[in-house]
């Protein structure tokens, strides 16, 4: 392999990495974030009614500061509603100061900032990885990604891949040592499918031949060939490889949709039998 074949996988290993980071750390910010609106609002709603209670306190008191005599049901009226509103005072005036203590517990640390920083930084070095992945990719020769519109068209192939269930076979004698393809948030799915971070980058999980390269209606599925395994590998939404060309463990072979959700998934086949992969799963590196 030359050396600039190998810088440019080991830049897109890098680039998967701070993505694999990204796609953690943007779950947990998103659930701090969504939990600390829904304080905020709660938080709002209790300083309103606080608010309001004293501007109308104050307007009871400033109604009696008159030379007139108010009359009696004036008088009984005004007490009754300064009494609902003493009641309400008490009553909301524990719970302000309980979300203002519990408020300034979950997120007066600094700990939710810090991770929005990180999250910056992280989406930061994703776009430079970016910059960084597009320019190698020119300086090597490979200016533009396969065009959809001439990606080889199968239109059965999509019953194909789908058509049987993973079979759960055995522990195979020659394991195979395939990678993660995609950083991402595993789903609980019999075959391996990842929720990954809107445009990330594809990797190849093992050396083989490409065979094949197949556009669905919104996805393409890259199909390498390994002796007498094929991995497939769907949820893409541009492809850098070509039908026949070998491929190594760990180089780019294309990107996930920009759009989220965003799913990508690993198949294992043996000739036509649709395999689980997990038990020829020999290292996973991600």
């Amino acid at each position: 392999m030359c050396e600039s074949h190998t810088g440019l996988i080991e830049q897109a290993q890098k680039w998967q990495n701070v993505q694999q980071q990204l796609a953690i750390l943007s779950i947990e910010y998103n659930r701090i974030k969504k939990n600390r609106d829904l304080d905020n609002q709660e938080f709002f709603n209790i300083q309103q009614q606080l608010g309001a209670i004293y501007l109308a306190q104050k307007r009871y008191r400033l109604g009696f500061g008159t030379a007139l005599l108010p009359s009696k049901n004036a008088v009984i009226n005004y007490v009754r509603k300064k009494t609902f509103l003493n009641l309400k005072t008490d009553q909301l005036l524990p719970i302000y100061k309980r979300y203002v203590k519990d408020y300034q517990k979950k997120y007066g640390s600094g700990e939710f900032d810090r991770l929005q920083k990180k999250v910056k930084h992280l989406e930061a070095l994703n776009l430079l990885h970016m910059k960084l992945f597009e320019q190698q990719e020119s300086e090597h020769g490979k200016k533009d990604w396969i065009n959809k519109e001439n990606l080889e068209k199968v239109s059965s192939m999509q019953s194909f891949i789908s058509k049987s269930a993973p079979q759960k076979l055995k522990k195979s004698k020659n394991l195979l040592n395939w990678i993660t393809p995609v950083a991402g948030i595993r789903e609980s799915s019999v075959n391996p499918v990842w929720r990954v971070f809107p445009g990330a980058i594809v990797l190849c999980p093992d050396v083989g031949i490409v065979s094949s390269i197949v556009q669905f209606e919104e996805s393409i599925a890259v199909f390498i060939k390994r002796d007498h395994f094929t991995y497939v590998i769907t949820g893409l939404n541009r492809c850098c490889v070509k039908v026949g060309e070998n491929v190594v463990q760990g180089e780019p072979i294309g990107f996930s949709s920009d759009k989220s959700p965003t799913f990508v998934e690993l198949q294992l086949w043996l000739q036509d039998l649709p395999l689980d992969p997990e038990p020829y799963h020999k290292v996973l590196q991600l």
